[in-house]
């Protein structure tokens, strides 16, 4: 299947940067929530966020916190269980937690 994205296609180099940055954090807070498993290696996910960051920087968005922040707006992400099971742990200056 051929690729939608314009092979003729050119970006500034602060444009450059700030997708750079964006795919970086986008895969970051991916990793903090780990949406499913085996999503580190979904092509076809690769394939939508850099279809998404592309299609912002095409609107104009330059800020990499802006492409971020939008990217994962369209992303079902699940949220962490609360810490239920588990006991607190005072050690020297600092409480721990550990998980049962």
């Amino acid at each position: 299947m051929p690729s939608t994205i314009p092979r003729n296609h050119y970006y500034d180099d602060e444009t450059l940067h700030a997708l750079e940055d964006a795919v970086r954090d986008v895969w970051q807070v991916l990793k903090a929530h780990a949406p499913y498993p085996g999503w580190e290696d979904d092509e076809e996910l690769k394939t939508e966020i850099a279809h998404r960051l592309v299609a912002l920087a095409d609107a104009g968005i330059c800020d990499p916190a802006e492409l971020r922040s939008r990217t994962l707006q369209t992303m079902p992400l699940k949220r962490r269980p609360p810490l239920t099971e588990g006991i607190w742990v005072l050690r020297p200056f600092c409480w721990f937690w550990l998980g049962v």
